[in-house]
């Protein structure tokens, strides 16, 4: 197992040494969330987005880091501009329809990622469970 705070160390040193380095606020914020350390890795995401603000998992990560702390809104954003750089980009429509579906309570558009899920991957290994849960949704809206 490696040591997180050391990892943490050298890219602080890093940035010390050229706080330019948008790559090092990634790696240090993904590192950050290793730990979960939410808070820092946020910080760390915005500062890495600020200076490359057209890199998908950079928007996505930091989604991660809104969810875990409860910020669904802020994760739905960023899972969104996800997206929108990268219109095949699964993991993004997947994570933003369940926090649609179980946090925000907004089956439809639940329901609308999930199948955009099934339309770009008609072959996926989880298509029975991501139909499931369509139907899951579906049948809430009918209540």
């Amino acid at each position: 197992m490696h040591d997180v705070n050391n990892e943490i160390d050298d890219y602080t040193k890093s940035l010390n040494l050229n706080p330019k380095y948008y790559k090092a606020y990634y790696k240090r914020a993904n590192t950050y969330m290793l730990i979960k350390k939410w808070k820092k890795a946020l910080q760390d995401f915005d500062k890495a987005i600020a200076a490359k603000k057209n890199n998908p998992w950079y928007y996505f990560n930091r989604a991660e880091a809104f969810y875990h702390l409860q910020m669904f809104e802020s994760a739905v954003e960023d899972y969104s501009k996800t997206i929108k750089l990268d219109k095949k980009f699964t993991q993004a429509y997947s994570y933003r329809g369940k926090i649609y579906a179980d946090n925000l309570k907004k089956y439809r558009l639940a329901i609308a990622d999930y199948e955009k899920i099934l339309d770009q991957n008609p072959g996926e290994s989880e298509a029975e469970k991501i139909r499931e849960k369509i139907i899951k949704w579906k049948n809430k809206l009918a209540e």
